[in-house]
């Protein structure tokens, strides 16, 4: 599972987007965990990161839920740095 932050190039988000490359597409998690009913997503990589495996977790099951709704191609993507800010909680490993 490939973790990323992007924004559609069309504009039609106004903030930078949490998703997972599946082939040429990405999964808008917020978009697609929405359908499982479980609560919202983290809205940023460090507030994803910082849930550990439940985080992952999460990720799972939103793009497993996914359908063509909650994706985009990746050429209507812009692939932004996924952590802008790197703190000592999201830089190394938990223990």
């Amino acid at each position: 599972m490939q973790l990323v932050t992007y924004r559609r190039v069309d504009g039609t988000a106004t903030h930078p987007c949490l998703g997972i490359l599946q082939g040429d597409r990405s999964v808008d998690l917020a978009r697609a965990h929405a359908r499982t009913g479980a609560g919202p997503v983290p809205e940023s990589m460090p507030e994803l990161l910082r849930l550990g495996d439940a985080g992952l977790g999460l990720a799972r099951a939103a793009a497993e839920w996914a359908d063509e709704e909650d994706t985009a191609a990746l050429d209507a993507v812009r692939l932004c740095v996924p952590l802008p800010r790197p703190t000592p909680s999201t830089s190394r490993p938990p223990r």
